[in-house]
């Protein structure tokens, strides 16, 4: 395994488990701020076993675009912010796709900024930033995303005979 790479030893379902029941733990003594970091964390875990194991990762991919556009669209970016807004999500889950550790993936993103945005570093890095602080929004809103279109459960007495 080289330095690019995060131990994949424990599976990702192992994880996520871990997060919630430390999101439980911490919620118990009163910090609801750390236990819905935990739940974020544990959510986005889930995502990415889910595409990983399913070979829909792409789908994960343009679902978090779409929830980034949804998420930073009402603070008023320029067109050009919004499309960078769009690559840099996609850049960002394809890298934790591929199992890259937080410091590699945060490489990948200010690479990716500063070709999305030319000379201007200052507004890609800007960008960036604003992805990275909503990052756990974009997270949750693939997750209603998900729920929002997911099948609604049938019960034997909403059937309709003829």
């Amino acid at each position: 395994m080289d330095d690019t790479t995060v131990n994949m030893s424990t599976p990702l379902t192992d994880c996520a488990a871990e997060c919630r029941v430390f999101a439980d733990e911490w919620e118990e003594k009163g910090d609801a701020v750390g236990a819905t970091a935990m739940r974020v964390s544990a959510e986005s875990t889930q995502q990415l076993q889910g595409a990983t194991s399913n070979g829909t990762p792409e789908d994960l991919v343009s679902a978090r675009q779409r929830a980034a556009l949804k998420v930073l669209a009402p603070l008023g970016l320029t067109r050009d912010e919004l499309y960078a807004v769009v690559n840099l999500a996609g850049e960002r889950t394809t890298a934790e796709l591929k199992g890259l550790d937080y410091e590699k993936v945060s490489a990948a993103l200010v690479n990716c900024a500063r070709y999305r945005c030319g000379e201007d570093v200052s507004a890609a890095l800007t960008v960036m930033s604003l992805l990275e602080v909503m990052w756990p929004d974009v997270v949750m809103e693939v997750s209603a995303e998900v729920r929002r279109y997911a099948p609604a459960p049938v019960s034997v007495g909403t059937l309709v005979t003829t």
